[in-house]
């Protein structure tokens, strides 16, 4: 077994672990179909390696440790989840655990545990916070026991583990005399999570593969990239969302790849951990100093080697795709359209989505997959936002703090459901290209936004439907209840009335023909008639009882974790006293409860099994009151696992059995239990009785279980259906969403085309006017022309002025309008943008090694590089972290290439004011700033209004007057700027001046700079 990989970083931020998936035991996700397939995962270890003489649970546990060594192993006892042996001791202090003592014959041994309805409370832990595999040891009963299973213990029983349990246990020898066998039956990862409570609900949990693929020289030269460093690279991206079913793909490359996985945001990359030590090492180091948790395996073989290869021809790709649908296709659902999408992938993406469905199939075996098929991202559809652009826009974390709260998502949010908030985080993370697109989703708003009444009504109808996506997720799984039915059938039930009110909208104002109306008639035929499973669904369950077996569960859980945080409070400060011995168990009447969830008429067959359970409780009932009639008022009818079916008597009445033989017909009472006061007697009419009332118990127990799986294979067998119309669902929460933001917010309607304007009157920035306005503070609304006549903009002022939030909230204005919102602003037209680029708020990086400075010079490079003529770029304090003159040069550049090569829309944020003499001779450039008022008592204020023209003066002073500076300190600082003010050149030293444009420094710079380089007086 290989020896894993494990590196840990811990912050605020990210966490990193990176592991060698063979090295771990392949776990299974226990169904009713997956007997076959568990005692192909099971092996035992030699006798030799495991001493014999352990208790039998410690005897698999440390068996199953020495197989799983990279694990967590918890293994199931009885209602609690236990660790043994050393992981015991490492682990109780982190899981906050009371570590015990086991006794054995080898001594004592460590042990911890918890009760096993906690199981996600302590796997948030172990794999979110200590990003550990955990491998689950479940226990079955054991039907081959020598004794054989009791009656009551397998009555009592769930029908579908009954099943599981029939399989022939490896260790026969050891496991045949206990009631109990215990296997590992799933590894659970942060990218195979499915239905634990501690999963964001907001958004989405990916697991994503990445298939790397050498570019032949022969093909790097038709492409015309002369640095083969450039690309090198075919990038294929597939992944998975196990909590949704979600399933995408896209091709990538070397220059986007960290921009995709920023916007991803995987929980657990998959690498192929034969490319590692090759060339391909430099872009896996790429990846893994994003701090991601990663699992280096062996991806399945191809006909195609991964180290250099050209591309497919037409035929070979359709070969390759028809081996790819051959092998899955009965993963995913639906047909037709849906799996023609597969047709569309390229190469790459198959050989990704080829190594993430093995690593599925590997982790749940046995386990009846179910995905959406594969939806094609196709990069030019979506504009790029890169990654440090996404951190520095605060799209979904803040920058500092890396919270929700504060950033674009948080403050924009009004969806009123979680599969909605999952969609739009989506759209922010990659917003739309198409004219079309963004247009049906101003349409729609539009139209709420012109009928309130409309609008409220279909935020009350999206309020009450379920997340279905994962409630389908679940079902298909085998891992859904009646809970998840009923929450689908209030999807559907809510889905049809919506369905109905915006098909009377859209009828009522056909008249109009307007475009908003349309846009709703599209949407709307897109919703699929559900009737029919609404029917099945709710002619089959009893939803009062379903909701009164919930409430009762819930009940008990949260009595149970009160006694758990008692506990845990007092255990540091006083001993747990040992529990006091169970008493035994005595239940009047029937030893099985019922548990009813299905409507009696929901079958013939549990319509008649419920008419023959009735007769015996009539029959039991009719017993006990001839027998409290003949015998005394105290006499109930019991059963204890104990004594059995028994009749009850105590005080006076015990005397009336004294020297009866018989006591009801010819029935004869026998005394199994003499006490003081009471008698225990057993009598066969009871027992024919109780058993017979037992037996049908089960068996609609079983009917339930049997009618349960046939409404879930036909819910199954309408997925493409129900997903379909969640989408839309999904679509209508956003719209509604940001309806409710434009009403709130006083946001317009943008308009867009595919020019390159970016023409804002008013505009504002969304996040930072919210924080405003709860303190009570008006925001200060610019305005913003870039275009054709000027598509540059260089932007001064004092610090504090307001230029950062300029430079952001027009970069924010082209994502909310490209999303489809509307936008803060009095005024917006804007040419579609197909990237955002950012460069601002840059910060050492120790992990890599990268000072300030450096790491501003990879995003500068980064834009450089990629930026095109309609890109959206916003630079700030470009050049700060060196020395003034060559951080003015480094400043000078950048503003040449992206004005000549990059040609890109450009607001640029400078403190280096000498850069406005020295573009003045550019045609499309110009010059914007704040300002700083000062009055004769020395109070000043900010001007964050822009204005034409440049501010020669930072003050930064003054701000350091704000932040608290000594005064003595300030009194120095404002002597030595006054020196430095009037300073000239010394020696071959160029200083430039913060506070004339047209000082000394600058003539010289720019008189070097021209001799050097003819263009650069002209700016061409």
């Amino acid at each position: 077994m290989a020896t894993a990989r494990s590196s840990k970083t811990t912050n605020r931020r990210k966490s990193k672990a990176s592991y060698y998936s063979d090295s771990l035991e392949q776990g299974l996700l226990v169904t009713e179909d997956s007997q076959a397939d568990i005692d192909a995962l099971l092996h035992v270890a030699d006798d030799d390696k495991v001493d014999k003489n352990y208790p039998t649970v410690l005897h698999d546990a440390k068996n199953n440790m020495e197989r799983l060594p990279n694990c967590v192993l918890l293994t199931r006892v009885g209602s609690f989840y236990e660790l043994y042996f050393h992981q015991a001791e490492e682990y109780a202090p982190l899981l906050n655990l009371r570590l015990a003592k086991k006794k054995t014959a080898h001594g004592p041994v460590s042990m911890a545990g918890f009760p096993f309805m906690h199981l996600d409370r302590y796997l948030k832990v172990l794999v979110q916070e200590l990003h550990k595999y955990v491998a689950i040891s479940e226990e079955f009963p054991n039907v081959n026991a020598k004794s054989g299973t009791s009656h009551k213990t397998a009555t009592n029983s769930d029908p579908a583990t009954l099943e599981l349990g029939n399989f022939d246990d490896p260790d026969s020898a050891r496991t045949k005399n206990n009631m109990y066998i215990r296997k590992v039956c799933r590894i659970i990862t942060p990218g195979t999570l499915i239905d634990e409570k501690f999963l964001d609900p907001t958004q989405n949990n990916y697991l994503l593969a990445i298939s790397l693929r050498q570019r032949s020289p022969p093909q790097l030269q038709s492409d015309g990239i002369e640095d083969p460093e450039a690309d090198k690279f075919h990038i294929g991206l597939a992944w998975l969302d196990f909590s949704t079913g979600d399933f995408l793909t896209q091709v990538s490359s070397s220059a986007t790849i960290t921009s995709d996985l920023a916007r991803i945001s995987p929980n657990e990359i998959l690498l192929d951990k034969r490319l590692k030590s090759g060339i391909e090492q430099k872009l896996f180091r790429q990846i893994e100093e994003q701090q991601y948790f990663i699992t280096y395996e062996n991806f399945p073989e191809t006909g195609r080697s991964p180290k250099v290869s050209s591309d497919l021809n037409d035929d070979e790709l359709l070969t390759e795709r028809g081996k790819f649908l051959s092998e899955w296709s009965g993963y995913f659902e639906g047909e037709g359209l849906e799996l023609a999408r597969l047709s569309k992938l390229e190469y790459d993406e198959l050989s990704a989505c080829n190594a993430l469905l093995h690593y599925v199939k590997e982790m749940l075996p046995g386990t009846r997959i179910k995905l959406q098929a594969p939806v094609r991202r196709i990069p030019v559809d979506n504009m790029l936002i890169d990654a440090s652009s996404l951190r520095a826009l605060e799209i979904k974390k803040t920058l500092r703090d890396q919270l929700t709260s504060g950033s674009l998502l948080n403050t924009i949010k009004r969806t009123v459901t979680k599969s909605g908030t999952r969609l739009l985080s989506d759209w922010l993370s990659s917003p739309a290209t198409s004219i079309a697109t963004i247009h049906q989703r101003q349409d729609l708003i539009q139209t709420f936004l012109n009928d309130k009444h409309l609008h409220e009504m279909v935020i009350l109808y999206l309020k009450r439907t379920h997340d279905t996506n994962r409630v389908l997720q679940r079902l298909s799984l085998g891992r859904g209840d009646a809970e998840d039915m009923l929450g689908l059938l209030q999807s559907i039930k809510n889905t049809a009335r919506l369905r109905a009110m915006l098909e009377e909208h859209v009828q009522t104002n056909a008249a109009e023909n307007s475009s908003a109306s349309k846009g709703l008639g599209v949407l709307l035929g897109r919703l699929t008639d559900l009737s029919d499973l609404e029917e099945l669904i709710s002619g089959a369950f009893d939803q009062d009882m379903v909701i009164r077996h919930l409430s009762a569960e819930e009940k008990r859980e949260a009595e149970t974790l009160m006694y758990m945080e008692a506990k845990d409070g007092l255990g540091s400060v006083l001993p747990i006293e040992k529990a006091p011995k169970r008493k035994p168990q005595t239940r009047k009447g029937a030893p099985i409860e019922t548990m009813e969830i299905m409507k009696r008429n929901a079958s013939r067959t549990l319509l008649r099994l419920h008419k023959s359970l009735d007769e015996g409780i009539i029959a039991r009932d009719q017993l006990e009151k001839d027998l409290r009639n003949h015998l005394g008022p105290s006499l109930d009818l019991r059963w204890s696992p104990a004594l059995g079916y028994y009749v009850h008597a105590s005080g006076k009445d015990i005397a009336w059995f004294e020297g009866t033989e018989t006591i009801h017909g010819n029935t004869t009472a026998r005394c199994i239990i003499s006490r003081k006061n009471t008698r225990s007697y057993h009598l066969d009419e009871w027992t024919v009785i109780g058993n017979r009332i037992d037996s049908y118990k089960v068996l609609i127990r079983f009917e339930e279980r049997k009618i349960f799986h046939s409404i879930r294979q036909t819910v199954l067998e309408r997925t493409s259906h129900i997903r379909r119309n969640a989408r839309v669902l999904d679509e209508l929460d956003v719209a509604c969403s940001f309806t409710t933001l434009a009403h709130e917010r006083k946001l317009v309607r943008p308009v867009l085309h595919n020019g390159i304007a970016h023409n804002v009157i008013g505009g504002r920035h969304p996040t930072v006017e919210y924080g405003l306005q709860e303190k009570g503070v008006s925001f200060v609304p610019n305005d913003c022309f870039l275009g054709a006549a000027e598509r540059l903009w260089l932007i001064t002022g004092p610090n504090m002025g307001g230029k950062s939030t300029f430079l952001r909230q027009n970069a924010l204005m082209n994502i909310l309008a490209q999303v489809g919102s509307f936008v803060p602003a009095s005024f917006a037209e804007l040419g579609i943008v197909d990237q955002i680029f950012s460069r601002v708020g840059s910060a050492d990086n120790l992990y890599r090694d990268e000072s300030t400075f450096m790491v501003e010079m990879l995003e500068t490079a980064n834009i450089l590089n990629n930026a095109t003529s309609r890109s959206f770029v916003i630079m700030d304090e470009i050049g700060r972290g060196t020395t003034p003159i060559e951080g003015l040069a480094v400043a000078y550049g950048c503003l040449h290439h992206l004005y000549h090569v990059n040609q890109s829309r450009t607001l640029f944020a400078t403190h280096f004011h000498d850069l406005a003499e020295m573009i003045k001779d550019l045609p499309h450039a110009a010059c914007y700033c704040t300002d700083l008022k000062e009055d004769e008592n020395g109070v000043f204020y900010f001007i964050h209004k822009l204005r034409r023209g440049v501010n020669h003066r930072s003050h930064a002073l003054h701000v350091a007057k704000l932040a608290g500076v000594p005064s003595a300190a300030i009194d120095v600082a404002e002597k030595a700027l006054c020196k430095l003010e009037n300073s000239q050149l010394g020696g071959n030293e160029v200083v430039p001046s913060r506070c004339d444009g047209k000082s000394e420094a600058c003539r010289v710079l720019h008189a070097k700079m021209s001799d050097s380089d003819p263009t650069f007086a002209t700016g061409k």
